[in-house]
């Protein structure tokens, strides 16, 4: 499926769960993966955005419980992950993490991350 990249001024917001924080940090699992939801703070505005976080992440069966949230811009997440391939030489060079649009009916604002090699 083919999806709009989000803005590069575009402020976005992740959820962290108990699952990605050990010991009063945030493990590296918190960006580990494909397709990490996230959302857009221009759609769902911070408060919205944690309501619906509270209701989507928290498992008590399984002990997961929202423990905060992150945010973040889509282009320093670019720029980073592009510093963070270029001193890791096990990664391809051209590999690039972009947030692209991918809206919910109950969830406008949610976008997924896509990593992939650029060509």
């Amino acid at each position: 499926m083919n999806r709009a990249p989000c803005g590069d001024e575009e402020d976005l917001i992740r959820g962290i769960t108990s699952a990605h924080y050990e010991q009063g940090d945030i493990s590296g699992k918190f960006f580990a993966g494909s397709k990490l939801s996230v959302n857009r703070l221009c759609i769902t505005d911070l408060q919205i955005s944690l309501e619906i976080f509270k209701r989507k992440l928290t498992n008590p069966e399984k002990g997961v419980s929202l423990k905060g949230y992150a945010t973040f811009n889509h282009s320093n997440l670019k720029d980073e992950t592009v510093r963070y391939v270029s001193q890791n030489k096990d990664m391809a060079a051209d590999f690039r993490i972009i947030v692209e649009q991918a809206p919910l009916s109950d969830n406008l604002g949610h976008a997924e991350s896509s990593s992939r090699s650029c060509q």
